[in-house]
């Protein structure tokens, strides 16, 4: 990945993840959402920060912002394509350099 390249744009990728149910104790009528987590980058609600200063990873639900923190509705048969996208900070020069990102996706009924 070239740092000078980084615009929310470039390098997105799908990010792959399955949700099985068992339909045998799985209520209809419960609504599913999924939430992710991890530590907000300073300059993105969206993105999750890095131990690298001054760069995120931005996560996209079906083409749109998916906030950390905020529980997205989902239909389990229809589950949204999921994205991730490095950003950097306004006026931030970046190092080259190996970085680190934690995130955590959470499937829950209610």
């Amino acid at each position: 990945m070239n740092i000078d390249d980084i615009n929310g744009s470039n390098y997105e990728q799908v990010v792959p993840y399955t949700i099985t149910c068992d339909t045998a104790v799985r209520d209809p009528q419960m609504e599913m959402t999924l939430t992710w987590s991890g530590t907000q980058s300073d300059f993105d609600d969206s993105a999750v920060a890095t131990d690298l200063n001054g760069l995120g990873i931005h996560l996209k639900q079906a083409g749109s912002d998916f906030k950390l923190h905020t529980p997205l509705v989902v239909n389990e048969t229809s589950l949204p394509v999921l994205t991730a996208v490095p950003v950097k900070k306004s006026g931030v020069d970046l190092p080259e350099s190996d970085f680190e990102a934690w995130a955590t996706l959470q499937v829950d009924y209610q």
